[in-house]
């Protein structure tokens, strides 16, 4: 008989999550959290009956609130805070405490490099500055994509607050002044990535980034398309290094302790030393020290002699692990992290049994583990990644038996090319060999027809997807429980089953819902643009495709867009075609503009891969596309190539359908306002996009030029850039017009029915 979970710790476990996470982030006075904690101990220790557990997380959750408020001032100390404030440039030394990765943030263009990492302030020179532990991130260009983990960097840079999360501050393209290579330990480690990079050269470009990135969590080898289809497919945890690697390690010096005849204690310590090895080898990421803090709990009850058990040893992880870095607790990483291993703790032995009904019992066990995960991640994935992936426990369940072989072959690669070179190339390219089935695996499940099933994002979609998971929790469980939630849970599955495409349906029915006759949609899609003009019955132009991820497609779903036979990308910057990949896989695109920019940047390789028709318009061009008749009325600023200057390459557009005229302004600033207002002159349209998510750089010059019926501003809900201003909101309403806002009104549907009318959330 299975013995049951101890779930003592679980109730201080998840109390010190909550408190470490809503002070991180300022929604809770960290005092009231220690009166809570301090008088529930009180309480406990004066009652009779006390529960030892209650008891202990009362403390823990006191003891949390201040350790999490000396954390959140430390990483603001030696002169960090003060440099923040006054927003002058500083020199800092620090370490690097990852490899760079290349990235496409929102505010940089792609036809530049950037790279982003880790670092560790140790000292900012100047008066008043001093020694401090401050972590920032640093966005970067070429220079540091030669920094590597453990190097010290003597850098110049200005920092700018990075909002809640485990960096105290962000700089953005610093000066790297000088690097001293890492020495030590670290230097060793160093070699050995290394030493795998140069094994695995020999192998296709897309195999040795996914065996690197399975070996040692070293990704920036990833192409966007591989990156994606690896999200789809649900198997990201692969490359992220986490508890199915220390699993397999675990398995492994087990085997090995068997076949020696190790006793108990010299397995421990085996098992500990590699256990730090190969923490250092991968870098601590939140996943790998939760899964590092796990085995270490579960180590030390095998030396102790006693039974260890899953829940005990994740709650103690989770405890300790908040309490010595508590800014943990605002990671993605580390909450995934947890929640699948608890799903696979708690439930995948129930799903388990329940498959085992129909199918051989080894087969029932090993998906199981997938599923559990998946349901229990799934309420998280959803707040930044609008859909889910159809095929993901199927693609777990192929890719698994060689992530094994990959993970056994890749660190066997890492320890033998120092000492003999051919046998760690042999290894690679068995460990690549290993990797093309999960490849496969990958690109299948998110090419399939239904691969990717949009979800509502935000909040509401967190919320549904978590009462569908505890509904499907609550009707497969094998113990007691009140009839009522049983039904409920039942009832829920019946639901969804029902529906026919289910998510589509549960996203018409609890997301928002498109009127039938809307002629213009500006698409709720986060910090992002994406705009709707209705071409047809199931087609639209679409003008920009927002950041990364499923919002596109969730939007062009609630508007019953099947077909796009224009595209027009406004400018390169990722929060307005990073969508671009995940809408070519679902909709036929016809044809696609772009600004000179774009020209040279990813998104044409992009669309051309895709076999759409690019075209680069210049101002007065313009096409009727069946309802819709598209101008371009400023083709922006071609030389405009530079980061900071891409935003005045933007194409506006005007666009008339159904009687609705819309003017689009994409990210234009006040110059190629400025230049727009002097050509068109006094101009009146229906719906006004205006410029750069509502920012402060607007021209007055154009704004008093243009008469609207309607303003609306594409922005992201607590976006770390201000959107949009103040300024900007008081000179619309200064139009006494009315402004939309996404962010507060999700999609903002217009319609002409004898006169403008507005379909959106907001009041």
């Amino acid at each position: 008989m299975r013995p049951r979970n101890d779930a003592r710790l679980v109730p201080a476990a998840v109390g010190v999550y909550g408190v470490t996470a809503t002070v991180s982030r300022g929604v809770v006075d960290p005092g009231w959290w220690v009166v809570i904690g301090l008088g529930g101990v009180l309480l406990l220790v004066g009652a009779r009956r006390a529960s030892p557990g209650a008891a202990f997380a009362a403390l823990a959750i006191a003891v949390a609130s201040g350790v999490t408020v000396i954390h959140l001032d430390s990483r603001l100390s030696g002169g960090v805070g003060e440099a923040l404030v006054s927003g002058e440039e500083v020199v800092f030394v620090g370490v690097a405490l990852n490899d760079p990765r290349p990235i496409e943030p929102g505010p940089f263009t792609r036809t530049e490099a950037r790279w982003c990492l880790t670092v560790r302030i140790e000292a900012l020179e100047g008066e008043g500055a001093g020694s401090t532990r401050a972590t920032i991130t640093v966005v970067g260009g070429e220079p540091w994509s030669q920094v590597r983990s453990g190097d010290r960097v003597w850098v110049g840079a200005r920092l700018d607050s990075a909002g809640p999360g485990r960096s105290a501050a962000i700089a953005w393209d610093p000066a790297l002044l000088e690097t001293v290579p890492v020495a030590g330990i670290n230097g060793v480690v160093g070699d050995l990535r290394e030493g795998l990079r140069d094994a695995a050269s020999g192998l296709p470009d897309e195999i040795r980034a996914l065996t690197i990135g399975m070996t040692i969590g070293d990704t920036s080898g990833m192409t966007e398309a591989q990156a994606m289809e690896m999200r789809i497919a649900g198997l990201t945890h692969l490359t992220a290094v986490s508890g199915a690697q220390f699993a397999m390690l675990a398995v492994a010096i087990g085997a090995g302790a068997r076949a020696l005849r190790w006793n108990r204690r010299v397995r421990v310590v085996v098992l500990v030393l590699a256990t730090i090895g190969f923490v250092s080898l991968v870098h601590p990421e939140p996943s790998v020290l939760r899964a590092a803090w796990m085995g270490g709990v579960l180590a030390l009850a095998l030396w102790w002699g006693r039974p260890g058990q899953a829940l005990p040893a994740l709650s103690t992880a989770v405890i300790g692990l908040l309490l010595a870095d508590p800014l943990l607790s605002l990671s993605y990483g580390f909450a995934l992290s947890v929640v699948a291993t608890a799903g696979i703790v708690l439930w995948s032995p129930t799903v388990a049994a329940l498959l085992a009904r129909a199918i051989p019992v080894p087969l029932a066990r090993a998906l199981s583990i997938p599923i559990a995960a998946q349901i229990f991640c799934t309420p998280i994935l959803v707040l930044f990644c609008s859909g889910i992936g159809s095929y993901s426990v199927l693609a777990n369940l192929i890719a698994l038996p060689f992530a094994a072989l990959v993970t056994a072959f890749g660190i066997t690669a890492v320890l033998v090319s120092p000492l003999w070179e051919p046998a760690g190339v042999a290894c690679a390219w068995v460990a690549g060999e290993a990797a093309r089935p999960v490849a496969w695996a990958a690109h299948t499940a998110a090419t399939l027809p239904g691969g990717w099933l949009p979800w509502p994002s935000g909040l509401a979609g967190a919320l549904l997807a978590t009462g569908v998971s505890v509904s499907l929790v609550a009707a497969t469980s094998t113990r007691r429980i009140v009839g009522w939630a049983r039904l409920a849970g039942l009832v829920t599955i019946l639901t969804i089953v029902a529906a026919s495409p289910p998510v589509r349906a549960v996203l018409g029915e609890v997301g928002q819902r498109a009127p039938d006759d809307w002629a213009v949609a500006v698409c709720d899609v986060g910090q992002g643009d994406m705009i709707l003009i209705r071409a047809g019955p199931a087609s639209a132009v679409v003008v920009d495709v927002g950041p990364e991820g499923g919002e596109a497609l969730a939007c062009l779903t609630r508007h019953q867009v099947s077909m796009v036979p224009l595209l027009v990308l406004t400018h390169p910057h990722a929060d307005h075609d990073g969508g671009l990949e995940w809408v070519l896989r679902q909709v036929p695109v016809g044809e696609a503009w772009v600004s000179a920019p774009g020209e040279v940047a990813d998104e044409c390789r992009i669309l051309r891969e895709a076999g759409v028709n690019v075209e680069v318009p210049t101002s007065g061009t313009s096409v009727r596309v069946g309802e819709a008749q598209i101008f371009v009325w400023h083709d922006g600023d071609s030389a405009a190539r530079k980061d900071s200057e891409v935003n005045e390459s933007s194409l506006v557009v005007f666009a008339t359908t159904r009687e609705i005229g819309l003017l689009s302004l994409g990210d234009l600033e006040q110059r190629g306002q400025a230049s727009l207002a002097r050509t068109l002159g006094q101009i009146s349209v229906d719906v006004l996009k205006v410029a750069h998510h509502g920012s402060s750089r607007q021209d007055s010059g154009l704004m008093s030029s243009v008469t609207f019926a309607l303003a609306v501003i594409s922005v992201g809900e607590d976006n770390a850039y201000g959107h949009p201003a103040s300024s900007t909101l008081e000179a619309l309403e200064g139009k006494g017009a009315p402004v939309f806002r996404t962010d507060s009104c999700g999609d903002i549907d217009v319609s002409w029915r004898g006169d403008v009318v507005v379909s959106a959330r907001c009041p």
